[in-house]
């Protein structure tokens, strides 16, 4: 009797354990994440110590899950310079990948305008010094279908799915791509590119005088009887309009409002919708992530990605802060701006580089390059505002976004060179000034934000 007495008590306590375990493990309603833009970082930087450095970075470690944009390569002596040049070849060191995983970073995006500065072994090697760093990296692939895969990333409130992609025009994508892997030849490796096609709408007058010239300059020109559906809109149809083009990845139409606008090729689209679906179904939480494209193209294509289930879409590529929105109770980053900009200490420099600016490598040093970058009007780093950004915080429980925490950062436009583009608190003037900026571009989407206690604040709701 007493026997079976133990063994009924042994059976209620095992019960006991086994509904609490399988509590423990269905309970991932709980999210806190750190979102930063692009970090151009070419640094050794673990080693400082300012408190309002140090305040950044305990931000990114209490985070479940820190993000930034990976925009650099560290082709470590591997490839060669790519050829047209693009604005500056990044070369950092492999310390920045540890140095990113001492900061709190828990996954970045390697699919942007620099990923083949220095070709593909320049790439490849990136990817494997942050593997080896322990940094997981999206948007890379061996193949097309590597590239556009989720990279999982476990955290102690649930599993997180990156899917990292960078949006390009058609002419732009081919240097970036990864390839289909064919039955009998290998991939090509590369990044996940959303190529985009532009249609301009004009009038009827316009259109014929473009066509006119576009004959008697032998500028490639096609007449599409039936329309082609190589890129998508919002809902996977084409404009009965758009029948008329000239060039890969340029449409024009026949309207009576000019305008301007970007469409994703559909197969690029259809490619990450299918990402997102499988992420859906193997992750807890599911981030996208996409470089460049424009704040118009991001408005659509966000509303895209969550409607096929991210919980997250965040923005980057023209180093500023944009507005923020709320579609559907989920967030969209239209723009955080950089959490590092270190783009002036980059060295060596490839002779292309110099050549760019009209500059002889042979007689100037790197210091001559950046010097005469300074002075070019048209250079985006020569504005202010560029460093002044936020890493946005955003936080869910019960599995709804409850709170978004926006802390204001400055990165040292004034500092000297040697100095200027690690993140720091911004103090209280400032850091208002961010805020204000902020709330103004997000009123636009219908967001508001206040600046309370130093930081600014999504106010929630009621509706």
């Amino acid at each position: 009797m007493k026997g079976r007495q133990f063994f009924l008590v042994l059976l209620v306590l095992l019960m006991a354990i086994g509904a609490r375990a399988q509590e423990q493990r269905v309970g991932h309603k709980s999210m806190k994440m750190a979102l930063t833009g692009d970090s151009i970082v070419n640094r050794h930087f673990s080693v400082f110590k300012e408190p309002g450095f140090l305040e950044v970075v305990r931000i990114l470690r209490e985070a479940d899950f820190a993000f930034t944009n990976f925009e650099t390569i560290i082709p470590n002596g591997k490839g060669y310079p790519r050829h047209p040049p693009t604005g500056i070849y990044m070369d950092s060191p492999p310390v920045i990948a540890d140095d990113l995983v001492w900061m709190g970073i828990d996954g970045v995006n390697l699919a942007h305008n620099h990923s083949a500065d220095y070709s593909k072994p320049g790439l490849i090697e990136t990817y494997r010094i942050l593997m080896e760093a322990g940094l997981p990296a999206a948007g890379f692939g061996m193949n097309l279908a590597q590239a556009q895969a989720p990279t999982y990333i476990e955290t102690a409130n649930g599993r997180v799915a990156l899917i990292g992609m960078f949006a390009a025009p058609y002419y732009d994508a081919k240097l970036h791509r990864a390839g289909v892997q064919g039955r009998n030849v290998r991939g090509r490796p590369g990044t996940n590119v959303v190529r985009l096609e532009t249609d301009y709408t004009v009038d009827q007058e316009t259109f014929d005088a473009f066509k006119e010239n576009a004959m008697k300059w032998g500028i490639p020109w096609t007449e599409e009887t039936e329309p082609v559906n190589t890129y998508a809109t919002r809902d996977g149809t084409r404009p009965a309009a758009a029948k008329f083009g000239f060039g890969p990845g340029t449409k024009l139409t026949i309207g009576s409002t000019r305008q301007v606008r970007k469409r994703a090729f559909r197969v690029d689209e259809e490619g990450v919708i299918a990402a997102i679906k499988e992420a859906r179904g193997q992750a807890d939480w599911v981030v996208v992530t996409m470089h460049d494209g424009g704040e118009e193209f991001h408005t659509a294509f966000a509303k895209t990605s969550i409607d096929a289930g991210a919980d997250v879409f965040l923005a980057h590529g023209d180093h500023r802060m944009h507005g923020v929105e709320i579609y559907k109770g989920k967030p969209i980053f239209y723009g955080t701006g950089d959490l590092f900009l270190e783009n002036e200490t980059v060295s060596p420099l490839p002779y292309e580089e110099y050549e760019m600016y009209g500059l002889d490598d042979n007689k100037l040093t790197p210091r001559d390059f950046y010097d005469n970058r300074l002075r070019n009007p048209n250079y985006f780093a020569g504005t202010f505002v560029n460093w002044q950004n936020v890493i946005a915080v955003p936080e869910w429980q019960d599995g709804e976004l409850s709170e978004i925490t926006f802390h204001p950062i400055t990165l040292g436009f004034e500092a000297h060179r040697s100095q200027r583009g690690r993140p720091i608190m911004a103090g209280a003037d400032l850091g208002k000034k961010i805020i204000e900026r902020l709330r103004e571009m997000s009123e636009h989407y219908g967001t508001e934000i206040v600046y309370e206690n130093g930081v600014g604040r999504w106010v929630k709701s009621s509706n």
